[in-house]
């Protein structure tokens, strides 16, 4: 496995990498000295998988929609917390932010299930 990681399998049509998004889009935006690039060593052949994401507050929460959530945050900028249990998580809080113009804490959960504990 470790060397169909690093693109160095043989390429005789048996060995497929499924790989995630933090092999392939992450990991080169973060470190400097990767034994491999994603877009020089590896072809891509198919969509495996599509995920969605799903934006919640709590039950006690006075936002309904997501317009009243933005007119929350922008209220309290830097005040309220987004918990996220995903690298993807976390990067649609960011974009959310920037997209947006808003603030918050990020609050980075070991997985998605952890974070609807702590709600």
């Amino acid at each position: 496995m470790g060397r169909a990681v690093r693109g160095k399998a043989d390429p005789d049509g048996y060995t497929l990498l499924a790989a995630m998004d933090s092999t392939m889009v992450l990991n080169p935006l973060i470190k400097k000295d990767l034994p491999y690039d994603p877009l020089r060593d590896f072809q891509p052949i198919s969509l495996g998988a599509k995920n969605m994401s799903v934006l919640e507050v709590r039950a006690d929460s006075s936002a309904e929609n997501v317009e009243d959530l933005l007119n929350l945050l922008r209220a309290k900028p830097g005040k309220l917390n987004f918990g996220a249990g995903t690298t993807n998580g976390r990067l649609a809080a960011l974009l959310l932010a920037k997209l947006t113009g808003t603030s918050f804490a990020i609050i980075p959960y070991k997985g998605s299930a952890d974070t609807w504990k702590a709600c």
